[in-house]
């Protein structure tokens, strides 16, 4: 049984998320040229 998270650590998870995808795209870009 999951707890339900926290909601900070909830956005933290999220904007890891999006860093990492955002990081994802700069390199995948980077190697495209």
């Amino acid at each position: 049984m999951n707890a339900p998270k926290p909601r900070a650590a909830r956005a933290t998870e999220k904007r890891a998320t999006k860093e990492a995808r955002g990081f994802e795209r700069a390199a995948g870009a980077r190697e495209a040229r």
